[in-house]
């Protein structure tokens, strides 16, 4: 999410941090089947600063990459019922 997206995007409420993909692709599929709106955020990726990653000492992996999951104000408590779901 860039800094346009950071102040003008009207999803603002952080509804859930998943980490590692698998994680990630349950929370949004269940904000999905419920039609709920959202914008994801990944803050550990550093591929935006234009460095080469391949020598990285700790490369990512699965396990570490998370996941911000935003939503609007107005769906705030529908998407954490919705992700916390057993479904």
């Amino acid at each position: 999410m860039g800094l346009f997206s950071r102040f003008f995007s009207r999803h603002k409420c952080l509804v859930h941090i998943a980490v590692g993909t698998e994680a990630y692709a349950k929370a949004a599929a269940k904000l999905q089947a419920h039609g709920i709106s959202y914008r994801t955020k990944s803050p550990n990726d550093i591929n935006h600063l234009g460095l080469d990653t391949s020598n990285v000492m700790f490369p990512r992996t699965d396990r570490t990459t998370t996941y911000e999951i935003f939503v609007r104000p107005e769906d705030e408590h529908k998407a954490q019922k919705a992700i916390h779901s057993g479904q």
